[in-house]
């Protein structure tokens, strides 16, 4: 009687064009009097006409959790009917329901468990990918704490498909409560028994669906290169229990330390790159990442009342500025595998799917960008201004190499913030601090700053934007929010630059976007131009991750302005910018780069402009395995990792 009115005001709140006032106040009138009845309603049957029919409704439970997921997400199961499809993830809700049979063994603690955990996660499986523009994935589990954090700049409504789907399974767990029989007492024994039927029964799940491998035989298959269109098709549970399957990372074809070793005598075979640039002496090295900072208009046929980024658009085709265009593997966010690619110079091409490098495998010291600028003799500091242990940062630094970490409790800098999220202008002023704090130490300083100001959840109620999408009868707020912060951005990254520049110590800065922001399909299909998420070509998948990045410095540079690359190629750039060598490692990935330029977790870009998406063959199958070589040896080979590999040699030979 509370739940249905409240949840019917939320829903003509926001409203919804496929539905109509009327017929929601006639959906939840008909479901609430339902839910109203059922108390009162008095059902005489024998215990053994009960048991049979509570046994009915233990199998619908997970078949209505099936219709009522897909249809809160809107998925083509239901659109595009597919008996496979439903059976699959039938069987996957089964799994949940059996496990908690085995633990419980009482029928209505399983049906209201069960079927609460399933649409539950699918609940929150539509707000997952309403946000960041990518269904749950099973790496998110290790996530929740960082997820948590963000959540409060985030707006949920709650949509009509939420509310009836709700309210239709309570009422279905009430209607089963009706029939739920008196607890005959029965022996230990039987109830041992009946626990190891349902854990049987779970095993032989777990065993068709992963060994057996039965979703790939129905032809439920994921793709990794558009998770959110790949989970509409598949469905919400296949789609996640499918993408276990990448949980483990296989040695690559012909992995050994031999192969390592000849990989090695290819590399010291290589010639020298020239330098981007040849400082007098070590400058100062600084790294920004910045939040969700990218050049849609740029790109696409946007029309902007302004520019919201004149300054950093001036920069990248200075002649003095090394820039171009990096390609990321996350979109809307998972900043942590930008940062994982940028530092270490690896790619999330040659690990799962979604998987996350931070929480999954930097357990240990790992080579990075850090521990080659340390073999320089660099002291090194990072700084973010989110909490410490977002992402594991915390932990994963002290691993990378960083001597220090300035998280947002430790600024010494006052910090204002701008819907709840520090500035940029406030994070620069704390790098400016840690500069002026090191400039008369004996050892050259590296700074990687990643900002926060331009995170999702661009929803804010009277927000004041003032860069506006044109010629468009769409609602694009949350665009032009977005595009307001960037403009902050903007001139907080001038000034920046206008410090530095009047420095007379040599100082290098590479400034590049971690990832698109998520604006909502809507928003994505108009800038791309396409109708659906299926109708994009591997070329319109690989433009979602797009972002501009230069490298500057306050001494001459061999300036290039078309490069086109991703983030394991950046800290390499920003080395022969600093006019320090690379490390064989990364020499191999500059000669790689030759014939693929752009590899990420979602698909390559050949010397040619082609395009690939991962899992599809190519000529360069040789050349790809030997790079994935290296980085299986530099991040799980612990008996015969060749260090050698992952510090600075002399090329020279």
């Amino acid at each position: 009687v509370i739940f249905c009115p409240y949840i019917f005001m939320r829903v003509t709140e926001t409203g919804d064009k496929a539905y109509t006032e009327v017929n929601l106040v006639l959906i939840f009138l008909l479901i609430s009097i339902v839910s109203i009845l059922i108390p009162f309603v008095k059902i005489e049957l024998s215990d053994n006409k009960k048991r049979f029919i509570e046994k009915i409704f233990l199998l619908a439970a997970p078949l209505l959790c099936v219709l009522c997921v897909e249809w809160i997400n809107d998925s083509y199961v239901i659109s595009n009917f597919r008996v496979d499809r439903w059976i699959a993830n039938y069987l996957c809700d089964m799994i949940v329901f059996s496990v908690i049979f085995a633990v419980f063994r009482k029928t209505r603690i399983v049906l209201w468990a069960g079927s609460l955990f399933c649409v539950g996660f699918g609940i929150i499986n539509y707000f997952t990918t309403e946000f960041r523009g990518i269904p749950i994935l099973p790496w998110d589990i290790k996530s929740l704490g960082t997820a948590a954090d963000v959540a409060g700049t985030y707006e949920f409504k709650i949509t009509y498909r939420i509310a009836v789907a709700t309210v239709v399974l309570i009422t279905f767990l009430l209607i089963s409560s009706k029939f739920s029989k008196k607890e005959i007492s029965k022996s230990k024994k039987e109830k041992r028994y009946e626990r190891l039927f349902a854990t049987v029964i779970c095993a032989a799940l777990i065993v068709l669906l992963f060994p057996v491998n039965l979703l790939s035989i129905m032809q439920v298959d994921v793709w990794p290169w558009n998770q959110k269109a790949s989970t509409k098709m598949t469905g919400i549970s296949a789609g996640f229990i499918g993408n276990l399957h990448f949980v483990m990372v296989d040695k690559p074809e012909g992995y050994c330390a031999e192969y390592v070793e000849e990989i090695k005598e290819v590399i010291a075979g290589l010639e020298e790159q020239p330098k981007i640039g040849q400082p007098e002496k070590q400058p100062t090295v600084i790294a920004i990442m910045n939040e969700s900072f990218t050049d849609m208009n740029s790109y696409y046929t946007v029309a902007l009342s302004e520019d919201p980024k004149p300054s950093t658009r001036a920069l990248m085709v200075d002649d003095n500025t090394y820039s171009g265009t990096a390609y990321a593997s996350v979109t809307g966010g998972s900043t942590c595998d930008s940062e994982f690619e940028f530092l270490t110079s690896n790619t999330m091409s040659f690990l799962p799917t979604g998987s996350k490098p931070y929480q999954q495998y930097i357990k240990s010291d790992q080579t990075s960008i850090v521990s080659t600028l340390e073999s320089y003799g660099y002291d090194s500091v990072a700084i973010h201004p989110g909490k410490a242990d977002a992402w594991h940062r915390s932990t994963v630094y002290p691993f990378l190499g960083f001597d220090k970490f300035i998280p947002a409790l430790e600024f010494t800098e006052k910090r204002v913030l701008e819907r709840a999220y520090t500035r940029d202008r406030s994070c620069y002023n704390q790098l400016i601090h840690e500069y002026e704090e090191h400039k008369d130490a004996e050892d050259p300083l590296f700074i990687f700053n990643v900002t926060i100001q331009n995170h999702g959840g661009f929803k804010e109620k009277n927000y004041p934007s003032q860069v506006f999408i044109e010629n468009s009868n769409k609602d694009f707020s949350e665009a032009e929010q977005y595009l307001t912060l960037i403009k902050q951005s903007d001139t907080a990254l001038k000034e920046l630059i206008e410090y530095f520049n009047n420095e007379e110590e040599p100082v290098v800065i590479l400034f590049f976007g971690d990832h698109w922001p998520e604006l909502g399909s809507d928003y994505l299909k108009y800038i791309l131009g396409v109708d659906s998420d299926m109708d994009m070509s591997p070329e319109d998948t690989m433009k979602q991750y797009e972002v501009p990045f230069f490298i500057w410095a306050n001494y001459d540079l061999e300036g290039s302005s078309e490069e086109t690359t991703g983030f394991n190629r950046l800290s390499g750039f920003l080395l022969s910018a600093a006019g320090l060598d690379e490390t064989p490692y990364q020499r191999y990935i500059s000669e790689f780069s030759e014939s693929i330029p752009v590899v990420t977790g979602i698909g390559m870009i050949d010397k040619d402009g082609n395009t690939y998406l991962n899992g599809d063959k190519t000529e360069y199958d040789d050349v790809i395995n030997k790079y994935s070589v290296l980085q299986y040896n530099q991040m799980f080979d612990k008996s015969d990792k060749d260090d050698e590999l992952f510090i600075p040699q002399d090329f020279s030979g």
